[in-house]
């Protein structure tokens, strides 16, 4: 079975750097890109030192790395719905951080969405 290829679609949030390693050191899991439009936060995440491609946008990188199977969404939640339709125009599968949507229409449509593009979306709910 192939290795999976993950992307992280922003920083932002803090929490997002417990899957850092987890995408490191899982060997089903290829780390391939993230997406951040602040330049503070790129700054910050490459004295890290992951091997990874930094994008300004989650556009760029998935034309980019047409080789993503998933993208984790680390953004602000009201970012979540735009970021949800790009992965989708892509057909890239999904992770979500916590909660997708707190506007039930957007997250009907998200659901649609995922249907009509055969999208499996996964969320984490941290409680």
């Amino acid at each position: 079975m192939r290795q999976i290829n993950v992307a992280i679609s922003s920083l932002t949030h803090a929490h997002v750097r417990k899957y850092y390693n987890t995408l490191m050191e899982n060997p089903k899991l290829n780390w391939i890109a993230v997406s951040c439009e602040d330049d503070k936060t790129v700054n910050h995440f490459k004295t890290f030192g992951y091997p990874v491609a930094i994008y300004p946008t989650l556009e760029q990188m998935l034309e980019s790395h047409p080789e993503i199977d998933a993208v984790i969404l680390a953004s602000e939640n009201n970012k979540h719905f735009s970021e949800f339709e790009t992965c989708c125009e892509y057909k890239k599968h999904v992770l979500s951080m916590k909660i997708p949507t707190f506007d039930m229409e957007e997250y009907d449509e998200m659901l649609r969405l995922a249907r009509e593009n055969d999208i499996i979306c996964q969320v984490e709910l941290e409680l």
